[in-house]
């Protein structure tokens, strides 16, 4: 396990054991300093493990623990779940692999954030999270609506090839939106006329 922690007041640790081309706890840590402290106020860490045991969906990318008696308030992010059905080009792409963590640790950060500004409704939750998510990401990379909409028209054909698989999870079809509806109505489409035939 690996602690990053050059003067940050939340650590950024390595509990993983998957490996990739890049070092995704520099990775991390770089996307954190993006953050402004205010956010991360009382976040003691960012912890990179291969999968998300609490969670009640195996596929889940990330989970933000908040503090209770036994732990400090925290973020997990499952790296191996988020990287898993990415071809090995993303990591060659290096804005690419950082996109899709920091969509994830944006959205995480966001729910440490309502903790900090109580945030009064439930139903109200997710929904801050993203938008959170999405002022972060502007700030951090503007212009990264139009780079990853440039690069769908790369990965989509990736996607394709691989049947079965989802490239990112959701992160990778939050980011792609439109995109993503379009293919599933094609996609609908081309079952449609294939069961008619």
């Amino acid at each position: 396990m690996v602690t990053f922690d050059r003067g940050m007041k939340t650590k950024v640790i390595c509990a993983y054991r998957a490996r990739f081309p890049r070092n995704i706890g520099k990775m991390a840590e770089r996307i954190l300093r993006a953050v402004p402290e205010q956010y991360t106020l009382g976040l003691d860490s960012i912890i990179l493990v291969d999968r998300i045991r609490r969670s009640k969906s195996r596929d889940a990318v990330g989970i933000y623990v908040r503090k209770s008696a036994s732990e400090l308030p925290h973020v997990e992010i499952a790296v191996e779940t988020l990287y898993e059905d990415m071809p090995g080009l993303v990591f060659f792409l290096p804005l690419v692999a950082r996109l899709l963590l920091s969509e994830v640790m944006f959205h995480e950060v966001g729910h440490h954030y309502q903790t900090l500004i109580r945030t009064p409704k439930k139903s109200a939750i997710e929904k801050h999270a993203e938008d959170f998510s999405t002022m972060m990401m502007r700030r951090a990379f503007p212009g990264w609506r139009f780079v990853l909409r440039s690069l769908s028209r790369l990965i989509s054909p990736l996607r394709r090839s691989f049947s079965n698989t989802v490239i990112g999870a959701d992160t990778v079809d939050i980011a792609f939106g439109k995109e993503k509806a379009n293919y599933e109505q094609t996609q609908n489409l081309e079952s449609d006329d294939n069961e008619t035939e």
